[in-house]
């Protein structure tokens, strides 16, 4: 079965609830989603929960649509609202406690890959042999 990401419009927009819906349009939120979708699939492992993987697109999803309207609101008022820096730590924490464990390369606190840290990651490698060890008694 597959997530199909107009599903996860409203749920997102639940997350939002603070941001009016002439500032973050159901077109913006499903953008987001789909870019939540791309980011995910390339740092989760795979065989993730499809409800889990779900409530991931749309954990992080609401951090970017809340990202994009900071900048709206900061044009439109000329200022950040008050709460905008609380409330985007909050929906970057929750989207880091997601993925928590399912992650298979570093990434930052700004929910991007953390190139520094990936370099320096050692590969591992591994392969399946033939035992030339007899196991006779």
């Amino acid at each position: 079965m597959t997530i199909e990401l107009s599903e996860s419009i409203i749920p997102t927009r639940g997350l939002l609830s603070e941001i009016p819906e002439e500032y973050a349009t159901d077109i913006q939120i499903y953008r987001d989603l789909k870019r939540s979708q791309l980011f995910a699939d390339q740092v989760l492992v795979e065989g993730i929960d499809e409800a889990l993987l779900k409530t991931i697109y749309e954990t992080v999803g609401a951090y970017y649509t809340y990202v994009n309207w900071t900048g709206i609101a900061e044009q439109r008022m000329g200022t950040i609202p008050a709460m905008s820096f609380f409330r985007v730590a909050v929906l970057r924490e929750q989207a880091l406690q997601m993925m928590g464990e399912n992650l298979t390369v570093p990434i930052t606190d700004n929910l991007t890959i953390d190139y520094k840290r990936f370099s320096k990651m050692k590969p591992i490698s591994s392969t399946l042999t033939i035992s030339t060890i007899d196991d006779s008694p």
